[in-house]
């Protein structure tokens, strides 16, 4: 069966690969709204992860993804992250966050950053940690030009039923520790997926 996608930018559930949509407005996979989306997972694939400040939960994703890449031997992934405020800028990822993903052998490293409009062209996948994230960054692009390039990081969990990763700033140890654990499954199932979608395109 072809892969099909919804147009919904809400949605795009694969249709034919074990998900179903209620949405009537189905295009082939490979165009979105006229505008041609295929993908090959053997090109240079650019993945941007963005929550709220890019000190927590983005640059663990962003790290995660990177391990998980090393250990897969993919050298043609390249991970960024980003956050939707300015309130952290130019920060090193937060110690406790740091720490947490250290007790699994994951260093974190990089500087907050803003999201920025130039990143929907910069990036192939862009990567929200929950539904506020989610939001702002559609908010930039009015016109829906990319739209099918956003995503929620959880609809790629393979065992944790979460729909967002929260938000541990305010949190104790246990919050931090959980948001490694979420974002260890949601990469490793973002990886498998682009991996299906590569084959079945």
């Amino acid at each position: 069966m072809a892969l099909s996608i919804c147009r919904d930018i809400r949605c795009l559930h694969q249709i034919g690969q074990g998900y179903t949509c209620s949405a009537s407005a189905l295009v082939p996979w490979g165009h979105y709204l006229g505008e041609i989306v295929s993908y090959d997972f053997d090109a240079m694939t650019k993945l941007l992860f963005v929550c709220l400040g890019n000190i927590c939960r983005s640059p663990s994703a962003e790290n995660i993804m990177s391990h998980l890449l090393r250990q897969r031997q993919l050298d043609h992934v390249e991970c960024d992250s980003a956050g939707t405020s300015s309130y952290h800028i130019g920060s090193p990822p937060d110690r406790r966050m740091a720490a947490a993903a250290q007790q699994q052998g994951i260093t974190l490293v990089g500087q907050a950053r803003q999201f920025q409009a130039a990143d929907f062209e910069r990036f192939d996948w862009i990567l929200a940690m929950d539904d506020d994230n989610y939001r702002d960054i559609l908010r930039l692009d009015p016109d829906g030009r990319y739209g099918y390039k956003v995503r929620k990081i959880c609809e790629f969990c393979r065992h944790h039923p979460d729909t967002e990763v929260p938000d541990p700033y305010y949190g104790g140890t246990e919050g931090f520790r959980y948001v490694i654990d979420l974002l260890m499954d949601a990469c490793g199932g973002f990886l498998d997926w682009l991996e299906e979608v590569s084959v079945a395109s």
